[in-house]
């Protein structure tokens, strides 16, 4: 038998365990509103669609950092049927009955059901270690560490492997915390990564839905002639909006600088106003802190906002200064040189760019979808 083909879309997963926003984004701007739909037309609304779908995410980034989860199906698929069957069992268990469940929005993939079973058994396992953690706090359990790593005599071990062959919960707990000694040995790291991550998901998830409008679930022959009709004004509109924009990519990401003793207070109202979108209001701010402190990190979220504000000629000097040196920022400002000429409609000119990337670059699933766009 040939070795399982990992589907190109491993990369949203690889994006969840690095808690790369743009990659968070793209799945809540691609990806939710299906579920939301599927939930609202279940008896659902927004706010259950919102929290299951904050549920499956978390589930995702756990088994993602685990590396032991590969995509061989398109993440659409695999991460809508996570979402209903989450929504299906919540009304399973609180008992609700009268529910029309609409079965024709997604065709049933083999291949994501047998994801959809390791990912549900991965977390049973979970919520085991989870249980375990709690039990026992920061100490590992004695008896598995010693069995592990050969501390135990003859008589010890056979007596512990006698009670594994008798105690089914026992060697449930064993198997276990074999499978999840890395997250043991490493839980406070783990926990706090796991923290940031949900506290960035809280902030991408409240941003596309606080201004969605209220949605009516819809019947289905009602949704069919919805369908129907949207059908015919893409097709009407189609060959006037072939290009990308540059809405789709701009997703700048959270600004957190380390305050120093000069310019702090600059610094801080800098941060503060980019971080809500306030780019006019953070240039001068950033312009005050760069006269006397130039640091990459400072220029390029300096560059971004003079790109917000469709500054052209001076984010593109930041970008290119940037992308000629070799600080951590160098790859980062290239793309914003790209999402620049791209903000401009130069088209030729994002492609040139692009094409010069690293295929190292944390984002460059989103450099790839961007050129292939470009085509």
């Amino acid at each position: 038998m040939g070795q399982t083909k990992i589907h190109p879309d491993q990369m949203y997963l690889e994006g969840l365990a690095a808690n790369d926003s743009a990659i968070i984004q793209s799945i809540y701007k691609k990806y939710v509103p299906k579920v939301v739909m599927f939930i609202m037309n279940n008896s659902g609304d927004q706010e259950h669609a919102r929290a299951v779908v904050q549920e499956i995410m978390i589930l995702l980034f756990d088994h993602a950092k685990a590396g032991t989860l590969q995509l061989t199906c398109p993440f659409d698929a695999y991460f809508f049927l996570l979402c209903k069957r989450k929504w299906l069992n919540k009304f399973k268990k609180t008992g609700s009955r009268g529910v029309t469940i609409t079965e024709d929005i997604i065709s049933i993939n083999e291949s994501a059901l047998e994801l959809i079973g390791q990912t549900e058994d991965f977390n049973v396992r979970q919520q085991l270690y989870d249980k375990m953690c709690n039990k026992l706090g920061k100490k590992y359990p004695e008896l598995f560490e010693q069995y592990l790593h050969g501390a135990m005599t003859v008589a010890e071990r056979d007596n512990f492997t006698k009670r594994l062959a008798e105690d089914r919960d026992l060697t449930l707990e064993f198997e276990t915390f074999k499978e999840m000694e890395w997250q043991l040995k490493n839980k406070l790291e783990y926990d706090a990564e796991r923290q940031i991550f949900k506290e960035n998901l809280a902030k991408i998830s409240e941003a596309h839905f606080e201004n969605k409008p209220k949605v009516v679930g819809l019947k289905p022959w009602y949704l069919a002639v919805a369908l129907s009709v949207a059908i015919l004004v893409g097709l009407f509109f189609f060959n006037y909006n072939q290009n990308p924009v540059f809405g789709d990519y701009n997703n700048p990401e959270h600004a957190s600088f380390s305050e120093t003793a000069n310019n702090s207070e600059a610094l801080k109202k800098a941060e503060m106003a980019y971080n809500k979108k306030r780019y006019n209001d953070a240039i001068p701010f950033f312009e005050t802190v760069l006269q006397k402190k130039k640091t990459p990190e400072i220029q390029f979220f300096y560059g971004v906002s003079l790109l917000e504000e469709s500054h052209y000629l001076k984010a593109e000097a930041i970008f290119k200064k940037l992308k000629e040196g070799d600080s951590l920022y160098k790859e980062k400002a290239t793309w914003y040189l790209a999402l620049c000429k791209l903000k401009q409609k130069d088209y030729a000119g994002c492609k040139q760019i692009l094409q010069t990337m690293s295929k190292d670059y944390e984002r460059y699933a989103l450099v790839k979808e961007l050129l292939d766009r470009l085509k």
